[in-house]
């Protein structure tokens, strides 16, 4: 199913599933994070809650690429519906408590170079280091620069890791 057939294909699920079919959804994606709102729709259309059975996530592999541990990175998607405007500003607070970011961009419209634009708008320095992974674990591809550099458009597959301006000793391997 995609995002065009989502609604039609929940419904034949449940259908299924009604009549006492073991069914699987699978996603493509970070089901924890990004995922939890098409995570609730499946849940809705069975009438309960579901397994979920997880996968590696991009954030951990782009943590384990770019060399960052967990506790000292804040992740935040934009991969959602409706108002990004609270995720927005946490990212903002994330930049200025002087931590590392992994983030996901929303399809089309918060892409990386809009985030970047957004986060200078916003007063972050332009100096940043920002890099943007592409189709991790599937021929990847990547892109290091600064947030003012950071003007190019980028896959929908794309998730983005901006490092902090002062690294931890443990930053810096």
């Amino acid at each position: 199913m995609g995002y065009k057939d989502q609604v039609e294909k929940l419904a034949l699920v449940a259908e299924r599933h009604q009549h006492g079919l073991k069914c699987a959804v699978v996603f493509m994606g970070d089901i924890h994070f990004s995922g939890f709102q098409f995570l609730e729709r499946v849940e809705t259309a069975c009438g309960h809650p579901v397994e979920t059975v997880p996968g590696i996530s991009s954030a951990q592999v782009l943590a384990s690429r770019g060399r960052v541990c967990f506790d000292e990175t804040t992740f935040i998607t934009f991969h959602r519906r409706g108002t990004l405007i609270p995720f927005q500003n946490h990212l903002v607070h994330v930049l200025q408590d002087d931590r590392h970011a992994i983030v996901i961009p929303r399809p089309w419209d918060f892409m990386p170079k809009d985030i970047a634009k957004f986060l200078i708008e916003r007063g972050i320095p332009g100096h940043h280091m920002v890099e943007v992974w592409e189709r991790l674990t599937q021929g990847e591809a990547s892109w290091k620069g600064t947030l003012a550099e950071c003007i190019l458009d980028f896959s929908d597959m794309s998730i983005l890791l901006i490092r902090s301006l002062n690294p931890l000793p443990s930053q810096l391997k």
